[in-house]
């Protein structure tokens, strides 16, 4: 059955299973989002230390700032004007709170190129073995580039969409894999 992992590129499945043991790790880059009627653009900073994300978001000139932080089960949201939201479906809660929303927990997952363990997905690979996507959760997650990190090849690139007509870019500048910054 395709998708076992017998059927995976061999550098993929020794990359994985050391980064699902990744348990820290941040990154900053800079994020694009387009909804069917308006988009955004602005910075993104990403810390993971376990369960525990700390997300950051801020448009140009702080317009539009927010941050995620907590665990997968319970995540508060704050605005740039100091309102603040418990987050129990995080997903359904951040598209009623800004209009969008996506899967953080899979996207923690996704951002280091690989899929959530627990959902079903499809992943596909580029020749050289890279993986080039993944399908999960009603998303499409489409690695473009790559770069070297702390000696790891990690996603530089990525662009995300769902069947909702929410398509998310991404471009990551920086990584820190483990403690650090």
């Amino acid at each position: 059955m395709p998708g076992q992992r017998g059927d995976l590129p061999a550098d993929w499945v020794a990359r994985s299973d050391a980064l699902s043991e990744l348990s820290v790790w941040s990154l900053k880059g800079r994020i694009g989002l387009q909804l069917t009627d308006r988009g955004f653009n602005g910075a993104l900073t990403w810390a993971q230390t376990g369960e525990q994300m700390r997300v950051n978001f801020s448009g140009p000139l702080g317009a539009g700032a927010f941050r995620v932080s907590g665990t997968p089960g319970e995540l508060l949201l704050e605005r740039g004007n100091g309102e603040r939201y418990l987050l129990d479906d995080p997903e359904s809660a951040l598209t009623d709170e800004l209009g969008w929303g996506i899967p953080l927990d899979a996207m923690r997952y996704w951002l280091i190129g690989l899929p959530h363990p627990v959902y079903p997905a499809k992943q596909s690979f580029s020749p050289d073995g890279r993986l080039a996507a993944i399908e999960q959760l009603e998303w499409i997650v489409s690695y473009e580039r790559y770069r070297i990190a702390q000696g790891w090849d990690m996603p530089r690139k990525l662009l995300l969409q769902n069947t909702r007509d929410v398509t998310v870019k991404l471009v990551i500048s920086a990584w820190v894999l483990g403690p650090g910054e």
